[in-house]
């Protein structure tokens, strides 16, 4: 589940009241019993940003998130819990 464009203009504009709703981490519930787990950030100089955490052994190669705009990246994982414990891992791009 991808960063809806009503999303993406609201932040990108610093008018979205309500932009914790849309960074970090929230259960999206796809059907009827599937639920994803998506992950946004705002890191507009990254040259790639990671979600590692205990459900792929912090590994850093193992989740990259996909960019979406110049605002960051957002990506999906499912099989997550509500424990799982996550941080994100950055290569900054700034020169």
């Amino acid at each position: 589940m991808r960063l809806t464009e009503t999303e993406l203009y609201l932040f990108n504009n610093g008018v979205n009241c309500y932009a914790y709703r849309t960074l970090g981490c929230h259960a999206v519930n796809a059907g009827e019993q599937a639920k994803f787990y998506r992950f946004s950030v705002y890191a507009p100089n990254a040259k790639r940003v990671s979600v590692v955490g205990d459900f792929n052994g912090w590994d850093t190669e193992s989740l990259r998130m996909t960019p979406c705009g110049s605002t960051g990246g957002t990506d999906t994982k499912d099989g997550l819990s509500q424990s799982s414990k996550h941080i994100y891992d950055s290569l900054d791009g700034a020169k």
